[in-house]
């Protein structure tokens, strides 16, 4: 015989064990199914046929709990989705009084993490410094002729110097080149200028087509014309102060006493801007190699550290010109080759000279590719290591503010909400590591930039 008490108990224990429901809900429930199967008796039907019609109209205990939990969700939603500034001052009252309580504990994370911030800056820094040299020149076909040879005794050597006159032969003998320059650094020359005197490490003899051929700008003087007198000079910005201060330098007349050369006179007849960083080049006097024409020891026996350019029609041309430097050097230079193993020319792109070439007496040290590499790595093994120990810092401080947690539950608070306010703590963190970061990389790029 149907029980209609049993059935409404068993009723409501399976809707409140599967819909998860709260005993006030369940008992909200029941009493609506009551009150639903009395309607359905007054209409005539037995208690079993009305239950089953009133239990079916409500739905399974799954979708109960279904629609409990959205309705929730959306009752919660509409409560905490308008700002509310009296709760974001709570946040930050009680973010304060953590890291006042916890002072040494906030500040070791955040100046752990602020630290390592600055490093990696430095290195992506540096990093980004030396990748940049002299790509102005990338997808030119500009190259520095180098030799490389084999001595007797079996030891290989490359060098970027070369004899004096190897860029005009390079010029007649190869149809492949456009043009050619070559640099000659005169060795600690004396520089006077009425009652300035200074030795000079940076003055250099160069072909007066160098405007032409490279980029390097001309603040005072015309490019096509700073070299139409043997004897001219131009010079950089830096040694225009130095020298001149306030005069204008064009047209004044230095001494010179040094080698090559010995004693002789240059008219400034230009100024170009002062070389960046980040080029293979260096020089601050470019005198006209005019001037040094009729010098005595201007031969093919002697290589010296003389640097020499060529402009090449295309790429192919590179290739070309290679596969007959054998020739020229047997021309030009029979007898080094007859006293070694081997010994022949190359061209190296001007664009990829500081970090990949290994020639010796450049014009200015040399960076490395391979630890350019290792620098990165290592950078980035401090970055990864700086946020694993700041995030797992910041997660135990949560851990043992458990109690905290308890209690806003208990007072109301929904997890959304509780995970707001760690992620902001966090973010404020990790904001002020980034503020410390950039002022120690403000604070330390000069000292950073003389010693790199």
């Amino acid at each position: 015989m149907f029980d209609l008490k049993q059935a409404i108990k068993a009723w409501r224990k399976n809707v409140q064990a599967e819909g998860r429901l709260e005993d006030g809900e369940a008992e909200e429930l029941e009493a609506h199914l009551r009150d639903r199967i009395e309607h359905l008796v007054s209409l005539g039907r037995t208690p079993e046929e009305s239950f089953n019609t009133a239990a079916s109209e409500i739905g399974s205990a799954k979708e109960i709990g279904r629609e409990l939990h959205v309705a929730k969700e959306r009752q919660a939603w509409q409560v905490t989705r308008k700002f509310m500034p009296a709760l974001m001052v709570s946040y930050l009252k009680v973010m304060i009084r953590q890291f006042n309580k916890y002072r040494m504990h906030n500040w070791v994370t955040v100046s752990g993490l602020a630290i390592g911030l600055t490093a990696c800056l430095f290195i992506a820094f540096y990093s980004l410094h030396e990748l940049s040299y002299d790509r102005q020149y990338a997808g030119t076909y500009i190259y520095r002729v180098i030799n490389k040879s084999v001595s007797s005794t079996g030891v290989f050597d490359k060098d970027a110097g070369g004899p004096i006159p190897m860029g005009p032969a390079l010029k007649d003998e190869f149809p492949e080149v456009k043009e050619s320059v070559r640099f000659w650094r005169a060795y600690m020359p004396v520089i006077r200028y009425k009652n300035e005197i200074y030795q000079e490490r940076k003055f250099t003899f160069v072909d007066p087509n160098v405007f032409r051929m490279f980029e390097f700008p001309l603040i005072s003087g015309n490019p096509a014309t700073v070299f139409s007198t043997a004897n001219s000079v131009v010079i950089s910005e830096k040694m225009a102060d130095k020298y001149f201060r306030d005069e204008d330098p064009i047209g004044k007349v230095i001494d010179y006493d040094g080698y090559p050369g010995e004693q002789m006179s240059f008219t400034v007849t230009g100024v170009f801007k002062s070389l960046p960083s980040n080029t293979h080049f260096s020089f601050d006097f470019l005198a006209s190699f005019k001037s040094i024409e009729n010098w005595g020891e201007i031969t093919w026996g002697s290589f010296k550290a003389i640097w020499t350019y060529v402009a090449l029609d295309n790429a192919g041309s590179a290739q070309a010109m290679e596969q007959k430097f054998g020739a020229f050097a047997d021309k030009y230079v029979a007898e080094r080759r007859q006293n070694r193993k081997s010994f022949d020319f190359a061209l190296e792109p001007v664009s990829s000279i500081h970090l990949e070439s290994d020639a010796g007496r450049p014009m200015k040290p040399n960076g490395n590719l391979s630890m350019i590499r290792i620098v990165v790595l290592t950078g980035i093994l401090i970055l990864v290591m700086s946020c694993v120990n700041f995030v797992n810092i910041s997660l135990a401080k949560m851990t043992a503010r458990m109690k905290e947690v308890g209690m806003r539950k208990v007072l109301g608070a929904l997890r959304r909400q509780l995970a707001f306010q760690f992620i902001t703590e966090i973010a404020i963190s990790f904001v002020m590591s980034l503020v410390i970061a950039a002022v120690l990389v403000y604070v330390l790029s000069p000292t950073f930039t003389s010693i790199t």
